[in-house]
């Protein structure tokens, strides 16, 4: 092997030798141009000449575009990127399909005056889409669209013979680009399967007739369209369904619609194949026998919101209940009492294993437990409207408070527990970029003996959510700010009954400890609690006295949680604080002797991932907390 400074001058020499060349080119192309007399020639060769001088040069320049381009190749197949096998080029071009998709371009639509005359929609103003859209990021004003990843097969000829004949990659963009429909369908042949997408607002001018002609129903196994117009005017949504009536689906699989409001049509759409439908701001009855995921979600203030009537529903999904494996209803379904099933008999859908609905009434949840069962190991979520965002129905005569909904699907839940004669434990949970929610769980033991306090999940999780835009802060507060907003009649029961309570805290949203107090107030039967992510304003709502006298009331008060036996500390976000921990944990010891039939900590548990952020204290806080509590388990 060469030495280090052998291939030093090697690669020195490599350099000289290429500026040699270089220079020898410069030199060649120097004494071309002499030669021809160029110069002279320009100045005041005659016309003869200058035609022939004009004929040599064009030759020239051919075949230094031919050496140009050899070069290029070269350089290209030198390239290390060109040393790959192509299967690796397909694969690193699909990843890039879904990295980089190509977005349809906006333009002005031409609408008609009362003169007859063209006129075009002023593209400058704030363009008015609902946040939907995550599959096209750069939707934006005056956005002229891109082409994605379809820039790949124009960097050179050995990318675009591996990208050509990779039929499923130009299947997935038919329609996104509707002047190059017919060049895409070549690419993808009449045998492969289609993937169509088609979006329209009012600034995009959507022909199904232009955007489908080309394009065999038979060929296209899912479809995307995504309808944002609100002025139904100009929508093309009708002329859309009337197509998808007329025309046979029989090989389509996904369907994906998205509306601004729209209501629901009224009639069937036939698609035997179909394997799941998402519906937004619109409603498409369906007959599909092999249906595994239906989703119909409404924003609110929308045209059809809780408009759907649930007997017409289950009518049309009434076949798939043997496969329907994903079904969620969010804002979408009616309570009046004219829109009730017919039939008093429920569908059992025995393949269901998530069921996500919501509203803001009591009614909705009665409604769905009445007419719809599932499997117990169904993962099954109520989402509650609040009443902040929900001004829609502040006037309405059949308007309910949202608190009571929420707090009716904790109490149905818990007594699904109680019913199989097993206790029930409540999880608070904050969720990144989800909404929190409180969980309805069974409570199991630690695996090194001690009490139940671990809440673990069942063989179907049921979740209750807040309001998403409502919660702008975190659990705790959202649940103290919902038990609070309830009414007498509400049943708050199994809130106020637990006895095991997990809070887990994935966000690192601050909180207060008046508003702990203030919660942990209201669930004075609580015996094990379990904090998954250290706050020093948690522990102090529960251990500081001060921290419940949260209205300067200027009178007597006693601290929350007075038969709290156990407490488990788990890993979170922020490492804990032992000096803290020691601290607060005396102060709740001293405090409780003050209140009546209050019982110490009979155990604290540490789990053994914690993080500590002040290591140092670790050994006296273990010695000093081993003389507060009956029993310290400390990361083990």
């Amino acid at each position: 092997m060469p030495s280090r400074g052998a291939w030093a001058e090697d690669m020195s020499g490599a350099t000289v030798e290429r500026d040699a060349c270089i220079n020898s080119v410069k030199d060649l192309l120097k004494q071309r141009y002499v030669q021809l007399n160029a110069e002279h020639i320009v100045g005041i060769g005659t016309v003869q000449e200058r035609a022939n001088l004009h004929r040599q040069l064009s030759t020239d320049i051919a075949d230094l575009t031919a050496a140009l381009l050899l070069w290029k190749k070269t350089a290209t197949a030198s390239a290390p990127v060109s040393c790959l096998p192509p299967e690796v080029l397909q694969n690193i071009f699909s990843f890039l399909a879904l990295l980089d998709p190509p977005i349809t371009p906006l333009r002005e639509r031409p609408l008609k005056n009362n003169k007859g005359a063209d006129e075009y929609e002023d593209i400058n103003g704030e363009l008015s889409e609902p946040q939907s859209f995550e599959d096209f990021p750069t939707w934006s004003r005056d956005d002229r669209g891109s082409l994605g990843w379809i820039k790949a097969s124009h960097v050179c000829q050995s990318w675009r013979s591996i990208m050509l004949p990779m039929r499923s990659l130009w299947a997935g963009t038919i329609g996104i680009l509707p002047l190059a429909t017919r060049e895409l369908m070549k690419r993808v042949g009449p045998s492969s399967a289609v993937h169509l997408t088609l979006r329209e607002s009012s600034r995009r001018v959507l022909s199904i007739e232009n955007a489908l002609r080309l394009i065999p129903q038979t060929s296209i196994h899912s479809l995307r369209i995504y309808f944002t117009d609100e002025n139904t005017r100009h929508s093309s949504l009708p002329d859309f369904t009337e197509y998808m009536r007329n025309v046979p689906w029989t090989a389509l699989k996904t369907l994906d619609i998205s509306a601004n409001g729209t209501p629901e049509c009224y009639f069937n759409l036939v698609a035997p194949a179909l394997h799941s439908a998402k519906m937004l701001n619109c409603t498409m009855p369906l007959i599909a026998h092999s249906l595994r995921r239906l989703s119909i979600v409404y924003n609110r203030h929308r045209p059809g919101y809780d408009g759907l009537a649930l007997g017409d529903l289950l009518e049309n999904i009434h076949g798939s209940r043997s496969t329907l494996e994903e079904l969620e209803l969010l804002r979408c379904l009616s309570v009046h009492p004219g829109d009730k099933p017919q039939t008093s008999s429920p569908i059992h859908f025995s393949a269901l294993r998530r069921f996500s609905f919501g509203g803001h009434s009591v009614d909705l949840i009665r409604l769905v437990g009445d007419h719809i069962t599932y499997p117990r190991a169904c993962d099954v979520a109520f989402h509650a409207l609040s009443r902040k965002t929900d001004e829609l129905y502040e006037s309405h005569r059949d308007y309910q408070n949202p608190s009571a909904a929420f707090y009716f699907a904790l109490r149905l839940f818990a007594d699904e527990l109680l019913a199989r004669h097993a206790p029930y434990a409540l999880v608070l949970n904050d969720q990144r970029r989800e909404a929190p929610f409180v969980a309805v769980r069974e409570p199991a033991s630690l695996k090194y003996g001690g009490s139940d306090i671990l809440a673990e999940q069942p063989e179907g999780e049921r979740r209750v959510y807040f309001d998403p835009e409502a919660s702008e802060h975190d659990v705790l507060y959202a649940s103290k700010d919902m038990f609070y907003s309830v009414k007498r009649e509400t049943d708050s029961s199994a809130f106020l009954g637990v006895q095991t309570l997990s809070v887990v805290r994935t966000d690192e949203k601050p909180t207060n400890a008046h508003i702990v107090a203030r919660l942990f107030e209201e669930t004075s039967k609580l015996t094990f609690l379990h904090i998954c992510g250290y706050e020093r304003e948690v522990l102090r709502g529960f251990c500081d006295v001060l921290a419940c006298d949260y209205d300067h009331r200027g009178k007597k008060i006693d601290l929350v949680l007075p038969v709290l036996s156990v407490l488990r500390v788990s890993a979170g976000a922020k490492p804990l604080m032992c000096k803290d921990l020691a601290e607060l944990l005396t102060l709740r010891t001293r405090e409780i002797e003050q209140v009546k039939d209050a019982k110490q900590l009979a155990q604290l548990i540490v789990d053994k991932d914690v993080s500590l952020a002040d290591p140092e204290n670790e050994e006296k806080v273990v010695q000093q907390l081993k003389g507060l509590v009956g029993e310290l388990r400390w990361k083990l």
